[in-house]
């Protein structure tokens, strides 16, 4: 995902903690205060995971919203033209 939108791990993490902490704050699913999340990697769109591993119907955020900057970084062209 990090290397998909050039950004960094700690920058995906960091959108995904922000996602997760809200507004509104979003606390568990079930008896799992802390569930894993699914990251859909077209959209950016964050879903818990049930415990049967499969994630959600209703996405809890999108992590490309909360990037610094709001957006993916572009890909850097290539030295020396094209």
């Amino acid at each position: 995902m990090a290397e998909k939108l050039h950004r960094t791990r700690k920058e995906i993490k960091d959108a995904i903690h922000k996602v997760k902490d809200g507004p509104p704050k979003w606390r568990s699913l079930g008896k799992s205060k802390k569930p894993d999340m699914y990251v859909d990697p077209e959209t950016g769109e964050v879903y818990p995971e049930m415990p049967n591993g499969e994630p959600t119907e209703d996405s809890v955020g999108n992590l490309i919203e909360k990037l610094p900057d709001g957006e993916p970084v572009p890909k850097p062209e290539p030295e020396g033209g094209s």
